[in-house]
């Protein structure tokens, strides 16, 4: 937090962006009116040109890392390029600030994500992760009623490297545990295309996690199939069914005065609607990062370490493919 304070009281930071794609984009809208000295690295000029109108030019735009002038250093740098290379760039921004946010997914192999932790576990180095699932605060009386929980995610092909990932580490953080184990996976043989290009792709399937608590988490992603999320969360007394597209949820309760034993399942239950459970600005979660920083306080984005336990449990279901290295964005 003695760094965090470093930069209290003070609106002028000097922040570096780099990859101006779509995830970039948001991070720039976050920063813009908070930061007065803001550069950015792309190398595409379509997206390059798109940050200058969002900035009304106000950024300083590149178009590689090698572009900008050796030891000049920056107080943030967030790296919101696609994972490919996500290393270089990281061990680059090591040498060029003490403060990093990283977009996910963080690597593209098991290897290279230990390689980025092993990294940033030094003193003085502070990096945070762009996991945002961590602040939805619909499911903060979910996650206080304590589990086991039964946690199902069913989606077409939202992809296990960029979406997956997600949901791996809102099971750790519903649950509370810090790891999980693969009890079953299976990886489908067709691969799910990205829009970010033919150097892209994904990966759909489905695992069986298992957690020190009790509780489960299967998570589907079936490539050959357009459909879209949704999710159910079962507890002792309760469950939740929620539709991630229109962002409404059925929540099914049992109140604390009824005491059927389970085998009459369901009877009694209290059955409300809620919604906006999955709504979330991501362009403002910048904006907060960034303001918790200038007052001192930490951000809600959770630190790197704290979600290592989330990606060796997504390698752990990735490499049922035999493979090492994976090509998402």
């Amino acid at each position: 937090m003695d760094d965090l304070r470093a930069i209290a009281g003070t609106r002028k930071l000097k922040l570096l962006i780099v990859g101006g794609g779509r995830m970039g984009q948001r991070h720039l809208i976050g920063a813009l009116g908070l930061v007065q000295e803001i550069s950015l690295v792309e190398p595409v000029s379509e997206a390059r040109e798109a940050c200058r109108k969002l900035a009304d030019n106000r950024v300083v735009v590149y178009d590689s890392l090698a572009a900008i002038v050796d030891g000049v250093r920056f107080d943030l740098i967030i790296l919101s390029a696609t994972a490919a290379d996500r290393f270089a760039q990281f061990e680059w921004a090591c040498s060029r600030t003490r403060k990093i946010l990283v977009e996910k997914p963080l690597e593209q192999s098991r290897a290279r994500c230990r390689d980025i932790f092993a990294l940033a576990d030094v003193p003085g180095l502070e990096v945070w992760i762009n996991h945002y699932r961590r602040s939805l605060r619909g499911y903060d009386t979910l996650r206080a009623a304590g589990g086991p929980y039964m946690i199902t995610v069913s989606s077409g092909a939202m992809g296990l490297g960029c979406n997956g990932i997600h949901w791996i580490d809102f099971a750790l953080h519903l649950t509370g545990q810090s790891t999980g184990k693969l009890l079953f996976g299976e990886i489908d043989p067709e691969e799910i295309r990205s829009g970010r290009g033919t150097q892209f792709r994904d990966y759909g399937g489905r695992g069986l996690f298992a957690f020190p608590d009790g509780s489960r988490l299967v998570l589907s992603s079936m490539a050959a199939s357009s459909a879209p999320t949704t999710l159910s969360i079962i507890t002792p007394n309760s469950h939740w069914l929620i539709d991630q597209t229109t962002d409404r949820a059925f929540v099914h309760e049992r109140p604390e005065a009824v005491t059927h034993p389970t085998y009459l399942y369901g009877k009694d239950y209290a059955t409300t609607e809620r919604s906006e459970l999955e709504y979330f600005d991501l362009s403002a979660f910048t904006r907060v990062f960034i303001d918790s920083l200038q007052q001192g306080r930490e951000p809600p984005q959770p630190r790197l370490l704290e979600v290592a336990g989330a990606y060796d449990m997504l390698f752990d279901l990735l490499e049922c493919s035999s493979q090492h290295k994976f090509d998402f964005t």
